[in-house]
């Protein structure tokens, strides 16, 4: 016995769903124009990062007001260990214009330039989670190149704090924009976290940030291009493997091509890579690709003519 569905059924359920599907993206989109922000002025970006190496073109830039190479976690590679007050001024003494350093928080919620969830590869009289210990425990923290010296030439360092601001991060980002205002023309703020990003933003849109990323940087913690010294980043094999789908929205770095970073360039935003350590790596960057690298490695002279006197080299060959 055959059945049969009245056609005029079939077309108005059809144009129901059309018709709520037009709703939800019309909702969507105007979501979206509600909560979007302000772009910051392109004045402050110059300030900051100075003038883009690129040009709109894709062509290089003629000006000699670049800021060179940025000094990663402060630059701390050679005799002071990263994100101290050591490793800035070695970094100044080498001739960087910009370092970028991180900021975690003690258990009483006071900001510490510090980059890993626990205190184990740089503490020598310490160990466990960085979070749990109270901001009086961290001061009491030395910190050295374990791996790069041994224990009785490797130089050591506390830990530095930024200062007793509150405890959420945006509020302390914005209290700090506000008691030094300069920090508007000289700091970007940058976050693995979009929200973060958004919340600094939404309450002060003057503020210059930026996005980071790195592959596998929801389920990793450690991740240098191989599987083999990668550490999850949860015990749970449940957590890790739902963390795992996040990872399918993340860009893999070796998509960064001339033509990808000129589809960002077109939309106003500017590209930077990172880690960059390799010579022949930063090379490629600052002469090929035209984009400004955040590395480990800070020469001893300037990093600007440094690479210009190698590629100058290789022009005469």
């Amino acid at each position: 016995m055959m059945s049969s569905i009245p056609l005029d059924g079939v077309f108005k359920s059809a144009s129901n769903s059309f018709t709520l599907h037009i709703i939800a993206i019309g909702l969507f989109l105007c979501a979206l124009a509600y909560y979007k922000l302000p772009r910051p002025e392109n004045s402050a970006l110059l300030r900051i990062l100075g003038p883009d190496p690129r040009n709109f073109d894709g062509t290089p830039s003629k000006s000699k007001k670049h800021i060179g190479i940025i000094a990663h976690r402060a630059g701390g590679v050679d005799e002071m260990p990263e994100n101290t007050i050591g490793a800035l001024r070695e970094a100044k003494e080498k001739g960087v214009k910009c370092v970028e350093f991180d900021v975690s928080f003690s258990s009483d919620g006071v900001p510490f330039v510090f980059h890993d969830s626990t205190v184990d590869r740089l503490a020598i009289n310490s160990n466990g989670y960085f979070s749990s210990k109270s901001s009086e425990e961290i001061k009491l923290i030395g910190v050295k190149n374990k791996l790069l010296h041994s224990e009785e030439d490797a130089h050591v360092e506390n830990i530095p704090t930024l200062e007793d601001l509150k405890k959420s991060c945006p509020d302390i980002v914005l209290d700090i924009f506000q008691k030094y205002p300069e920090l508007y023309n000289c700091c970007l703020v940058s976050s693995f976290n979009p929200y973060i990003i958004y919340c600094v933003r939404f309450k002060d849109p003057r503020i210059v940030c930026g996005m980071a990323w790195r592959p596998y940087i929801i389920s990793m913690e450690t991740f240098s291009g191989s599987f083999i010294d990668a550490r999850p980043r949860y015990d749970s094999y449940l957590y890790h493997y739902l963390s795992v789908i996040g990872d399918v929205f993340l860009v893999h770095k070796g998509t960064v091509t001339s033509e990808y970073i000129q589809i960002w360039r077109e939309r106003g935003i500017r590209v930077l890579a990172w880690t960059v350590n390799d010579t022949l790596e930063k090379i490629f960057c600052t002469k090929s690709l035209r984009i400004t690298p955040i590395s480990d490695a800070i020469d001893p002279i300037s990093d600007d003519r440094f690479l210009t006197s190698i590629c100058e080299e290789e022009d005469e060959d």
